[in-house]
């Protein structure tokens, strides 16, 4: 019988989730952070089942060699959100699916940041995907059109957008910006997206953002760079968008959130489409929504969509 450290309970989803893969794999009733997956019994076949389904579930490459200095669920825990965030410094980058047939360009939620996107999407096939951050630039609105019209041009696949929160509205900006090109998306796929949210008030994006990285588990230094680096200036381009009601030729879906604040204000997309408009109720609050366990029948409403 192996001993364990004294038990410290999960507190990100990313832990309760590994938690769960470390007993599924080393077949034991409870597991905490500080567990090392050797000490619990694990060995090099399971440490390769191990990286198989903490890959799968999260959407990224952990070599094995790392769970043997990185063996807690803590420590594996970092490397998670280390990988996630190796792309934060870019304003985009590219997941190849094999034998794609579609595209899909996913926006930036209240935290700047895509990240958290990589593992929502983790099983949707024949899909190349986009995922943008928001990074400090004066014509960061315009890197980014030039970027999907490159991407539209390379591609020549049917291309569907992607928000979540301000993402949505980041989603409507861009297509806006397409059609002036003459290049229209197939559809677009919003999270809870609102679209009258005061755009003058600072603080009505702060509560929702803490939650969203309160989510992930980052230290404090970590957090307060992001913030600085994706969220404020996301903040600032926020104000760009051209919310007025413009109609855009791309059909909008708005999956809601439970207990949404006011459903008037996701109504008014209706009036930003000559297409159809459709609201899906989804599941979890607003800022859980792609997280445990209200994910997966939300990544299955996502994925219904975009086969529809």
């Amino acid at each position: 019988e192996f001993k364990t450290q004294s038990y410290e309970a999960p507190n990100s989803e990313i832990e309760k989730q590994l938690c769960s893969i470390f007993q599924e794999v080393l077949n034991v009733d409870k597991v905490g952070v500080n567990d090392d997956f050797f000490r619990l019994g694990g060995d090099s076949i399971l440490s390769m089942k191990l990286a198989s389904l903490i890959n799968k579930e999260f959407f990224i490459n952990i070599p094995l060699s790392s769970f043997f200095t990185n063996g807690t669920v803590k420590k594996i825990n970092e490397l998670i959100i280390n990988k996630w965030f190796d792309n934060h410094d870019q304003l985009y980058w590219k997941v190849s699916a094999d034998n794609a047939d579609k595209v899909v360009i996913c926006f930036p939620h209240g935290t700047g940041l895509s990240s958290g996107y990589q593992n929502f999407f983790n099983g949707l096939e024949c899909t190349n995907m986009y995922f943008f951050n928001c990074i400090e630039d004066d014509d960061y609105l315009g890197k980014c059109t030039e970027i999907i019209l490159n991407i539209h041009k390379y591609e020549q696949k049917d291309i569907y957008f992607f928000g979540m929160s301000l993402g949505g509205a980041m989603a409507y900006e861009m297509t806006l910006r397409m059609e002036e090109e003459n290049i229209f998306i197939k559809k677009i796929i919003m999270l809870d997206s609102y679209y009258g949210m005061d755009k003058n008030d600072d603080n009505i994006l702060v509560n929702i953002i803490n939650e969203l990285f309160a989510s992930w588990g980052l230290d404090d230094d970590t957090r307060e760079m992001l913030i600085n680096k994706h969220t404020k200036p996301y903040s600032s381009v926020y104000k760009l968008f051209n919310l007025d009601n413009t109609l855009v030729n791309s059909e909008i879906i708005n999956v809601l959130a439970e207990g949404s604040i006011d459903y008037k204000e996701h109504l008014n997309w209706e009036k930003s489409t000559r297409k159809e408009f459709k609201m899906i109720q989804g599941l979890g609050s607003h800022t859980n929504m792609i997280n445990e366990p209200h994910d997966k029948f939300n990544k299955k409403l996502v994925f219904q969509l975009l086969d529809d």
